[in-house]
């Protein structure tokens, strides 16, 4: 399980030198993001932390490849420019150990023990979705479990979340389904195609008293609900004095307790916030479901720092304009971060994690159909390798097509009795789905060039017999492969391994049935 977290506890593993990788250590790149403001480019970049980089999650079973990147900015506060960053983030592929499920989030911690509350929730909330017993069938329920459980573990735990607390949005991708759960005013995004444009789809609704439904909802549980400029009497607190959100003037709507100045939430569900709790406030998330296409090339999740000045079509638009999403993610960041100082002195903590999804594209595919893709990648079987390894040997016979995972690959390519030259470096590091190998499929030739491993890393392949096997079917595995894979004792057994045995198992009906036509003739 690949695990990313939060500044804090991440870079106590960061070896000297690798903390901004990602983004080049000649402080000057920054300006390329950076347009004014109180920081130096050398400032703001000490109050990022991020991706290494773009990185690559492949999913073998779904033919999805994940390219994903991360920047969390901590906030610029005058009055207190040592102020922790109160956001947190996860990223957590091979989620419970399965190559198809992945799982992202972002907690916006508030208060004065927020920074707290966000990683509590950033521990708690994925570690509680896996092991909830509806998280296999029913992850809608296991989230809606797993989230107020949090909250209680919260509240019974040393962090004093009386008045503190956080957000959660999260995204667990399983397969080509995504499930979103949300409390609080974090959100996700959803970038769909519609021609030739590419439009914002939210996947999750700002739990504020913005909303009717949850103003009402809290009102109903006693809370008052008012601007600052009504709570000071400055403005009639009888009469309704905000618009929508996009219309906020800085004064927005919050949470009171009868007779109280206390707690001043802007929120209606969150993590924590105990004191907040008796007046409606609570950690029942809304989930959304949503089956992912080609016409979906990206997921944004951030922090409420991204969308206080930026639409989520804003968000959208800027994206599309990036072929790495590291580069997306620094550019909205840096924006957010201007827009932040043209409205205000000081700027709130800004996160964002960026998923950019893609089918398996690679010429093989292209003349399938969807179900025969589907088939075909359910074939992929896992190979660890080490550094060193040698995975295909050049004049060797081809068996197999590799996607990489992770790791770098190096290619040699020798000449008669020249020493080896290397000719190409595969890497997910790339950001680009990297594959080689896939002649091999086709036809029975050798290998053209020798790939070995420069690092540890996990390789995906396919066997040209399994892939024959589908093609020849029409896009199923042979009926005999079928069959033995639903065999106890053979579930041990690789793909390509059963894809043998059942050629030796045909090749043997067919001498008997043809001994015995025969013999009967």
């Amino acid at each position: 399980m690949g695990c990313v977290n939060s500044k804090e506890d991440v870079l106590a593993g960061v070896p000297p030198g690798k903390e901004f990788t990602d983004i080049n250590q000649d402080a000057g790149v920054l300006s390329v993001y950076l347009t004014g403001g109180p920081l130096t480019a050398k400032d703001y970049k000490e109050r990022l932390v991020s991706s290494e980089g773009t990185q690559t999650v492949f999913m073998p079973q779904s033919g999805y490849t994940i390219r994903y990147a991360f920047v969390s900015q901590r906030g610029y506060y005058p009055d207190a420019p040592s102020k922790a960053n109160q956001d947190s983030f996860s990223v957590q592929t091979y989620f419970g150990g399965d190559a198809e499920q992945c799982f992202f989030g972002v907690y916006d911690g508030h208060g004065e023990y927020g920074t707290q509350c966000s990683q509590f929730a950033k521990e708690k909330v994925p570690e509680n979705l896996l092991n909830n017993t509806h998280f296999a069938v029913s992850p809608e329920i296991a989230y809606h479990q797993a989230m107020v459980l949090s909250n209680n573990q919260l509240h019974r735990s040393d962090v004093d979340d009386s008045m503190s607390g956080t957000t959660a949005i999260t995204v667990l991708v399983r397969g080509r389904t995504a499930y979103v759960a949300n409390v609080g005013d974090s959100r996700a995004v959803l970038a769909e195609r519609h021609g030739d444009k590419v439009v914002a789809q939210d996947l999750s609704y700002d739990q504020t008293p913005f909303r009717r439904d949850e103003c009402e909802r809290v009102k109903r549980c006693g809370a008052r609900v008012l601007t600052l400029d009504q709570l000071e009497g400055i403005k009639d607190p009888n009469v309704e004095s905000w618009g929508t959100e996009e219309e906020d003037d800085g004064d927005p709507p919050r949470l009171w307790a009868p007779n109280a100045t206390y707690p001043g939430t802007a929120f209606t569900r969150s993590i924590g916030d105990s004191a907040a709790e008796r007046i409606g406030v609570f950690a029942e998330p809304e989930v959304v479901t949503k089956q992912l296409s080609a016409q979906h090339p990206f997921i944004v999740i951030a922090s409420d720092g991204v969308f206080e000045f930026l639409s989520s079509q804003s968000v959208v638009d800027m994206v599309t304009k990036f072929e790495d999403p590291q580069e997306a993610c620094l550019s909205v960041v840096a924006e957010s971060y201007r827009l932040w100082l043209q409205h205000e002195t000081r700027t709130d903590d800004i996160t964002m994690i960026l998923l950019l999804a893609a089918t398996a594209n690679n010429f093989l595919f292209t003349g399938m159909s969807e179900q025969e893709r589907s088939d075909v990648l359910t074939l992929f079987e896992r190979q660890p390798v080490k550094a060193g390894d040698v995975v295909v040997r050049q004049a060797e016979p081809g068996d197999y097509f590799y996607v990489v995972e992770s790791g770098q690959y190096d290619v040699f390519v020798q000449a008669g009795m020249d020493p080896p030259l290397l000719v190409h470096t595969y890497s997910s590091a790339s950001g680009q789905p990297a594959s080689f190998g896939e002649l091999a499929l086709l036809y029975n030739k050798p290998r053209a060039a020798t790939v070995m491993a420069r690092t540890d890393g996990l390789l995906y392949r396919l066997a040209r017999a399994a892939f024959r096997s589908v093609v020849a079917a029409g896009g199923q595995p042979s009926a005999t492969v079928r069959t033995l894979r639903g065999v106890e004792v053979l579930q041990c057994l690789s793909i390509s391994a059963l894809q043998r045995l059942a050629e030796l198992m045909d090749e043997v009906a067919q001498r008997v049935c043809g001994g015995g036509r025969g013999e009967g003739g």
